[in-house]
């Protein structure tokens, strides 16, 4: 990101340029056995940004949306799940099972990688944005000690609410283990969250979502009433393996 009052003299090509050399060279030190991808998130609205991209031999790859939807404007249709499955909020209890519940549902989604305790603290249930009390999770069983079959993992942005005046539930993470998929977990999950945010003072909920996401998500969220507010394309560059 450049300031606006200093662009134009080739600073973002600097710097663009310095991240993808250093980048390349940490491939080469670490993991030149195995094809690297360099990837920039750039917002569609952005065009000088993405031509800066596109000048630097970068190429659009995927699409990834910014989606929210209004609290306000009344319920989600109602979702039950089928027994056994149940859904209970988030407890401190569970919080590694659910840290290796996202590694198993999200193993095989594009630009996912496996958190560790560490990494889980920091950006996941750690944070200070992240929200326990407005987090679910679907159980297995009716057994208090039943796995996690599903959950959803929500944060607050201050920032966010003294910007637009509006307070927002960003869903962070919604995830269904594979043993557990087919059987509306992901769709009774946000039925049973959205009305709960707007009982806790939220206006707004949002989240992100790969545009090719296999598992059929931005669709659901578009049936749930989820608009399309941003628009983020990923400008990579392969780097080939070293024989």
């Amino acid at each position: 990101v450049v300031h606006p009052g200093h662009r134009g003299r080739g600073i973002g090509r600097e710097l663009l340029g310095r991240q993808l050399d250093r980048a390349a060279q940490l491939h080469a030190a670490r993991h030149p056995r195995h094809p690297a991808r360099l990837a920039v998130g750039v917002f569609d609205h952005n065009t000088p940004a993405a031509a800066l991209m596109r000048s630097a031999g970068l190429s659009r790859e995927r699409h990834f949306f910014d989606m929210e939807l209004d609290l306000r404007a009344g319920d989600a249709p109602r979702r039950d799940l089928p027994a056994p499955l149940r859904i209970v909020g988030f407890g401190w209890d569970r919080d590694d099972e659910v840290r290796r519940a996202h590694n198993v549902a999200f193993r095989d989604h594009y630009g996912s990688t496996e958190r560790d305790p560490a990494s889980w603290k920091q950006w996941f249930t750690g944070s200070r944005n992240f929200r326990a009390e407005d987090s679910y999770l679907v159980l297995a069983g009716p057994e208090p000690d039943a796995p996690v079959a599903a959950y959803l993992l929500t944060y607050f942005y201050d920032a966010d609410q003294a910007a637009t005046g509006k307070r927002q539930a960003h869903i962070g993470q919604l995830g269904t283990l594979p043993l557990y998929r087919g059987r509306g977990a992901g769709t009774a999950l946000l039925a049973h969250a959205l009305p709960a945010f707007r009982d806790a003072g939220y206006d707004l909920s949002g989240l992100d979502v790969d545009s090719a996401n296999g598992s059929g998500a931005l669709g659901l969220y578009q049936r749930l009433g989820f608009a399309v507010t941003h628009s983020v394309t990923s400008w990579e560059r392969v780097v080939p393996a070293v024989p």
